[in-house]
Parts: C-alpha cells; structure tokens; sequence
C-alpha cells in the first residue's frame, strides 16, 4: 500500500517536538533577555564612574539627584532610571522576567577611590548567573 501523506499520529508527535523545543528556546531566551538589561544597565552606570571621577579630583561636592545630569548622562538609556548619592551610582534595573525591581550600585570607596559593584533588591527568582563579573549580590 501506498502512503502519500502523514498520518494523525505522525503529526500530533511532530507538533508535540515543536512545542518542547519552543518551550526550551523561550526559557534560554528569558534568561539571555535578563542578563542583556542586567549587562546593558551596568555598562550605562559604569560610563557615568570617569565624569564621577573628574568631579571629585575638583572637588566639587556631588548632589544627591534621581538622574545623572550632573555627569553628563541626561537620560537612561538601558536602565529604568538614574540615582545618584555622594560615593554612589544606582542603575535600577528595567523591568524583565526575574530580575523587576532590581538595582545596581557603583560605591566608590572615599579613602582608596576603588569602585564596588553590587546588586540589591532582587526578586527571589533572581539567579546569580545574571550578574556581572565585578558584581556581587547584596
């Protein structure tokens, strides 16, 4: 006998691979989407630690502001939003699977002028593998 199409079963296992493999791809790719904001968001504030740097070798006192203009970055562009205390740069962190409500802190230590990355605030799903190389969590 002849066969010139599938039959019902060959289809339904067919689509029942498809929708395991959908289902692994949309994981891994949730993961990777975290991590991007997490990376894109650092970068952002980590630009901003030169003109930090500039300002206190002048000694001009740094004011305490919910952005970043007065290092020259007028918007977020990968985080939600800027904060900025006298030894610190915060970069709270764009809403995304796992990781909302998410920040990240540059602390410049007064007496050495080193930077300590941390991250705080973050959701009990969060994974420590999100975190930058420099980061640790809080």
């Amino acid at each position: 006998m002849n066969k010139n199409g599938f039959t019902t079963i060959e289809l339904m296992i067919s689509i029942l691979i498809l929708a395991i493999i959908a289902s692994i791809s949309f994981s891994i790719y949730q993961k990777f989407y975290s991590k991007t904001l997490i990376f894109g968001c650092f970068a952002e504030i980590s630009t901003a630690r030169s003109a930090f740097e500039i300002i206190k070798n002048e000694n001009i006192n740094i004011i305490p502001s919910d952005n970043l203009s007065q290092l020259n970055i007028n918007s977020a562009a990968s985080c939600k939003y800027h904060q900025i205390k006298v030894d610190e740069i915060i970069g709270h962190i764009a809403d995304g699977n796992n990781i909302s409500g998410s920040k990240i802190s540059l602390t410049r230590n007064p007496v050495s002028a080193e930077w300590q990355c941390q991250i705080y605030d973050t959701p009990s799903k969060f994974q420590s593998d999100y975190l930058p190389n420099s980061c640790t969590l809080k």
